[in-house]
């Protein structure tokens, strides 16, 4: 079943919105089942919206990204400068 959901969201990732791709990643990660191909097509269509982002979606985006063991140093290092610029809304 979470291989299907995965390929689904895969098909539309590009519709997500940052909520979308951290609730998606969130979801994934907390049940275990860590999608490679669906976590990389969420990093890519986060990096494209992180000016979207809040500092819940950021926070919330690098923890399902930690907790799947998915390592994207470029989303990474992205979310760590949207964070910078949210500081003060942590």
């Amino acid at each position: 079943m979470f291989t299907l959901l995965a390929r689904a969201a895969e098909l539309r990732v590009g519709d997500f919105t940052g909520q979308d791709i951290t609730n998606t990643a969130w979801a994934f990660a907390t049940v275990g089942r860590p999608h490679i191909q669906l976590f990389t097509a969420l990093a890519m269509a986060a990096q494209q919206r992180l000016g979207n982002f809040n500092a819940q979606c950021i926070t919330s985006t690098a923890q399902a990204f930690g907790m799947a063991s998915h390592r994207d140093v470029q989303l990474f290092e992205a979310l760590a400068r949207m964070a910078a610029r949210h500081v003060d809304e942590f």
